[in-house]
């Protein structure tokens, strides 16, 4: 469809297109225009392409927001500035060709044009706004110009068809999410000049492989690289100081055959079997969002230091509905540890003398002391889902007091557990001289 365009199509004030009232198709605009204003094309259906004349040097913000039919438009030399949304959700866009004379895209200028295939960025330009390319699902390859020193916010956000991505040398700073969810991107080479690298920068690229981290880089920010599943290898410099808790949360490819992902003793994922975790004794920090995935159906946690043992007592208790997990902790006596975990630990203990985890039997007297003084705290926490290892514990070990020993007797009143039932009978007769009250006789 070709439709002429007519001087009464546009309104023109001193150079500047203000307003664009045709019918669409094939669009020329008027010689002597040399701006294009603000949504002056905005949200016009039936425009398949505009033809820009040679004199236009700014094409303002939104100017063609929203125009879903326009497929190829012609930016000629002379314009120095393509400006906010200017062409954003422009959804046909196929191909777009920017001249040299341009040193700004500004933010959203392209954003959601999801048919655009290609684009060539000229040499001139300084500044990719944020969110300049953000999904552009078609998008296969780009090269950003040397004289960019920024990767701003979310710029190739949601590429999802971007392969292959040039960062040049100049580039200091990779912002957050900004090639986040490029899920075809297979790898990338980032720049010896880049000293940071941002919030999601490369979250959820799915397909990416490996990745190098140079020298100059200093920190590396929250989810950087999370979900980023295929990758499997990660060089990290030893000037690299700030690593977020969270940077490799997802990365499958990265954990080790017991199913953990850690970096310089910080454990950033876990993947492997539930129920019982072993942390490993390197381990000096969490990731705050390591176990997200598994943390409801723990009832063990092993650790070698008081900063894990700390960890596991509350970020596990949060996660499992405010229940208790049994800790064992294995690097050191009972005192070692914060007042707030000595009762997991106590635990813990009960559950590795009976399943024979026999390192912590070493600090056994310790222990013992301490059952036995908080034997009926131990027992109110107690749950039937964590079987009878704490009560026959307790009674093989000759650890409660007669207080103790009737919450016991009161807990399986109504059991069906006629064995656990007798053993309470004996135990309260052998220590205490006499049969259990009245209330309790079963």
């Amino acid at each position: 469809m070709t439709m002429n365009s007519d001087m009464k199509d546009f309104e023109i004030e001193k150079g500047k297109l203000i307003k664009y009232k045709g019918s669409g198709g094939d669009v020329t605009i008027p010689e002597g225009v040399t701006q294009i204003g603000f949504m002056a094309f905005a949200d016009r259906f039936r425009i398949k392409s505009v033809r820009i004349p040679k004199g236009v040097t700014i094409i303002e913000d939104s100017a063609f927001y929203g125009c879903d039919d326009l497929e190829s438009v012609e930016i000629p030399e002379g314009v120095t500035e393509i400006s906010d949304r200017a062409f954003g959700w422009c959804s046909n866009l196929t191909s777009v060709t920017i001249p040299e004379g341009v040193t700004r895209i500004g933010r959203k200028a392209f954003r959601g044009c999801e048919s655009l295939t290609n684009v060539t960025i000229p040499k001139g330009v300084t500044i990719i706004g944020p969110e300049a390319f953000k999904e552009c699902e078609s998008l296969m390859s780009v090269t950003i110009p040397e004289g960019v020193t920024k990767i701003e916010w979310a710029t190739f956000g949601g590429c999802i068809s971007l392969t292959s991505v040039t960062i040049p040398e100049g580039v200091t700073e990779i912002d957050r999410a900004a090639f986040c969810d490029c899920r075809s991107l297979t790898s990338v080479t980032i720049p010896e000049g880049v000293t940071k690298i941002g919030w999601a920068a490369f979250g959820d690229c799915i397909s990416l492989t490996s990745v190098t981290i140079p020298e100059g880089v200093t920190e590396i920010g929250q989810e950087a690289f999370c979900e980023c599943r295929s990758l499997t290898s990660v060089t990290i410099p030893e000037g690299v100081t700030n690593i977020s808790d969270t940077a490799f949360r997802g990365c499958k490819g990265l954990a080790d055959r017991d199913g953990f992902v850690i970096f310089r003793g910080v454990l950033y994922d876990y993947i492997g079997p539930r129920g019982e975790v072993r942390i490993p004794e390197g381990v000096t920090q969490i990731g705050s969002e390591a176990f997200r995935l598994y943390s409801r159906d723990f009832k063990v946690v092993i650790c070698y230091t008081p900063y894990v043992a700390s960890y596991a007592c509350s970020a596990f208790k949060d996660h499992i509905l405010g229940k208790e997990i049994n800790l064992i902790y294995l690097g050191g006596p009972l005192s070692d540890l914060p007042e707030e975990c000595r009762k997991n630990a106590a635990r813990g203990f009960i559950y590795a003398m009976t399943k024979g985890i026999t390192e912590i039997g070493q600090w056994k007297e310790e222990y013992l002391d301490y059952i036995r003084k908080y034997a009926s705290e131990l027992i109110s926490d107690w749950e039937d889902k964590d079987g009878r290892f704490i009560p026959l514990f307790l009674i093989n070990e000759k650890l409660l007091d007669k207080c103790a020993a009737m919450n016991l007797l009161k807990m399986y009143e109504d059991s069906k557990d006629e064995e656990m039932k007798a053993a309470l009978q004996q135990y309260y007769r052998e220590q205490f001289g006499t049969d259990s009250p009245g209330d309790f006789h079963f």
